[in-house]
């Protein structure tokens, strides 16, 4: 019957697209970019409250902890497959090189609603 049908293991993430993070294969899993602040092992990455990784199953409870001020939905995630990864000193003459152009933007921006079809 359908009531003993297991939900998936990532339910609220579902909707969710998986972004192309890059050329390195080697990147374990899935990397996430969020909003949680209550995500166990996220780093903080900016000021206004951007996180980096974390475990997604776990960050499920974490996206309705009654600490937060608002209760969190799978749209404050994103979800990368492999990643593009440099040292500093790398990076740094890549910018240099023109390569890549640093931008500040706002979280509001990375995680506009997008349209859908």
């Amino acid at each position: 019957s359908a009531a003993s049908v297991p939900a998936p293991l990532l339910e609220k993430f579902c909707i969710q697209p998986l972004w192309f993070g890059g050329v390195d294969n080697l990147s374990p899993g899935l990397d996430m970019l969020h909003q949680c602040p209550t995500v166990q092992g996220a780093k903080l990455l900016t000021k206004d409250g951007l996180y980096w990784g974390g475990e997604p199953t776990q960050a499920q409870d974490a996206m309705e902890d009654p600490s937060l001020p608002r209760i969190m939905t799978g749209f404050d995630f994103k979800f990368f497959v492999q990643a593009t990864r440099f040292s500093r000193a790398e990076l740094e003459q890549q910018c240099s090189d023109k390569v890549w152009f640093p931008a500040s933007v706002s979280k509001q921006v990375l995680f506009k609603s997008r349209d859908r079809m």
